[in-house]
């Protein structure tokens, strides 16, 4: 197996892991926000750290969804500009657009060492660095920028890259 198969695998396992992560996520919002309607109801008082958790939870499940979207190429697409141009141009917009996208995934990565530096003081209630929300983004962001090397590399063989397919069960 070549080394490229197995960095196409790993990517594949951790957009399942991270669709998976953002499915649990969403499921504790839900069970935290539950709780909270619940003693609003019964005691007209709330427990607020669940509100801040639900907050940091809801920050981590959109990061993991970033690259679950982008890997599965479930992000929108405007097709029909693509659709007007010549052969040769339509040949040239995914290396563009993959070039663009790893621009931006390392502007984001060159910043981590300073918004982490940034970022030290505890989120109330919930007792974690401010930081720790970040994390999600980056690691997003790093399989982002992999994944379009990836992408360009296919493209420079000839081969174009198959999207994972998108499972409806978990």
């Amino acid at each position: 197996m070549k080394l490229v198969d197995r960095i196409d695998q790993a990517l594949d396992a951790c957009c399942n892991v991270l669709r998976v992560f953002g499915t649990v996520m969403l499921c504790l919002m839900l069970v935290f926000n539950l709780i909270n309607l619940g003693l609003r109801i019964a005691h007209r008082q709330e427990l607020a750290s669940l509100t801040q958790w639900t907050e940091v939870l809801f920050v981590w499940m959109c990061f993991a969804g970033f690259y679950v979207i982008h890997r599965t190429r479930r992000d929108i697409v405007v097709d029909f500009l693509v659709d007007r141009l010549g052969a040769r141009l339509q040949a040239v917009i995914p290396v563009f657009v993959d070039l663009v996208v790893l621009s931006v995934m390392v502007a984001i990565l060159s910043q981590t060492a300073r918004l982490v530096e940034l970022q030290q003081a505890t989120i109330d209630l919930v007792g974690i660095p401010k930081y720790c929300e970040a994390m999600g983004l980056f690691v997003a962001a790093a399989l982002v920028a992999l994944d379009v090397l990836l992408h360009l590399f296919h493209l420079t063989r000839g081969r174009p890259h198959t999207p994972l397919p998108v499972e409806t069960d978990l």
